[in-house]
């Protein structure tokens, strides 16, 4: 009788432990499932519209998945951007994922703050195929490239372009111009008809190393070489400056853009950026424009390219930076690039995104978006390299310079020379 009864209890004891044994697993599943996503914190510029369609884009993410949860914050500017950056780099704050104006990378990575993407890119599960790199415009790619490694992914990319007011050109009989030679000419017709001939913003540096660019004079080469004060350079800036001393070309004033006057009517070009196109759409509503590739400068159209890249931090932990880079792949995806770039006016960074049936309809609808699509084949990324931010101070001060006293073109392309080199060769020595 004992021995039955013993047995009972060892089998009710079995019967107990394996009873707990599915709790605990059961449990242990529960808080599984419950438990928090991992935060990824993402820096951005963007703001109004902009910010509301990366939102949309941002919600889609995290309801796609329970892993991951993107928290967005905008500090209002790529200055403002750059400079919370910089402070929390300083004091290793920085977020896990970021929004940055390509030219920035340089002076981030040498600082140690960003983590290369090749990891992402090239290996893991979540790699991308061959077929998927391929199918990222190479130049827009290669805006994330410094010191041979992959550091940041396109995101809101824009080519520079030619806007043209339709109703003047077939008012006074004129026609879109191929060359930087038709266009001077043009604009002393539209002149002397009494109209605004050409207005740029209110730096025309980007017009610059686009035409030096194409005369093969890059400002800044891939061998951090300077060509500031050569007789290309002079050339190309002596024509500027007379095209702003004849009336022909109109600088916009400190602060302000080329829309700025084009929304208006009464001028016949404008030089710019294509993100500038919903802002005109939305301002001249009555008026018939259009864009097309910038003139050629010595047989070459070709154009700088804007905008903004996605980098990942490097202090993120390993989770983060997968939750990161879950994220920039899954803004690649044809129908994300499709969505982001009708609601934004970007260029669509992958060829797929370009050719769908969908975004075929959306030119026919909007051609004026033709132009900075054709631009994309004719786009270079500028020269990324540390110190890059300090140059492009000196840049600015010089033009501002040469536009008050155009007389001192020869000394300011001198002195402009001698401060580049300086700032490359500082920037490039181990500390």
């Amino acid at each position: 009788m004992r021995t039955h009864i013993q047995s009972a209890k060892l089998v009710l004891l079995i019967l107990g432990a394996f009873l707990l044994t599915g709790c605990r697993h059961a449990v242990a599943a529960q808080v599984k499932e419950t438990a928090a996503p991992i935060k990824i914190t993402y820096w951005h510029r963007m703001t109004g519209s902009w910010a509301k369609s990366q939102e949309k884009l941002i919600k889609q993410f995290n309801h796609s998945q329970k892993k991951y949860q993107i928290v967005a914050k905008s500090w209002g500017s790529y200055q403002a951007l750059h400079d919370q950056i910089e402070t929390a780099g300083k004091n290793n704050h920085l977020p896990v994922l970021g929004q940055t104006p390509y030219t920035n990378i340089g002076d981030y990575a040498a600082q140690g703050w960003l983590e290369p993407l090749d990891q992402f890119i090239y290996h893991g599960k979540n790699a991308l195929t061959r077929k998927q790199v391929v199918n990222i415009n190479p130049s827009f790619l290669a805006t994330g490239n410094y010191d041979n490694k992959q550091y940041a992914m396109p995101f809101a990319m824009s080519t520079r372009i030619l806007y043209y007011n339709q109703d003047l050109l077939e008012a006074y009989h004129l026609e879109v111009p191929k060359t930087w030679s038709e266009l001077l000419a043009t604009a002393a017709k539209a002149k002397a008809a009494g109209l605004t001939p050409i207005v740029l913003d209110h730096s025309p540096d980007m017009e610059l190393e686009s035409m030096a660019y194409g005369a093969n004079q890059q400002l800044i080469d891939d061998q951090l070489h300077v060509n500031i004060d050569t007789a290309a350079t002079q050339k190309m800036s002596t024509m500027l400056i007379q095209g702003s001393q004849q009336g022909l070309i109109q600088i916009a004033a400190p602060g302000k853009y080329f829309t700025d006057s084009f929304d208006q009517g009464n001028v016949l070009f404008g030089i710019g950026s294509s993100a500038a196109i919903p802002e005109v759409l939305a301002h001249a509503p009555k008026m018939t424009w259009n864009t097309a590739l910038l003139p050629k400068y010595e047989n070459s159209s070709t154009n700088a390219l804007a905008g903004s890249d996605l980098v990942i931090f490097k202090h993120a932990s390993a989770k983060q930076q997968q939750g990161a880079w879950a994220f920039i792949k899954f803004l690649l995806k044809k129908e994300n690039v499709v969505k982001w770039s009708q609601a934004t006016g970007y260029v669509p960074v992958t060829q797929t995104a370009i050719d769908s049936a969908k975004y075929q309809k959306y030119l026919q609808i909007w051609p004026q978006y033709d132009g900075a699509i054709k631009s994309i084949k004719t786009s270079f990324s500028s020269e990324i390299f540390n110190g890059y931010q300090d140059y492009r101070q000196d840049l600015l001060m010089a033009i501002d310079n040469v536009e008050q006293h155009p007389e001192q073109l020869a000394t300011t392309l001198t002195t402009l020379q001698k401060q580049t080199e300086t700032i490359i060769y500082d920037h490039q020595q181990p500390e």
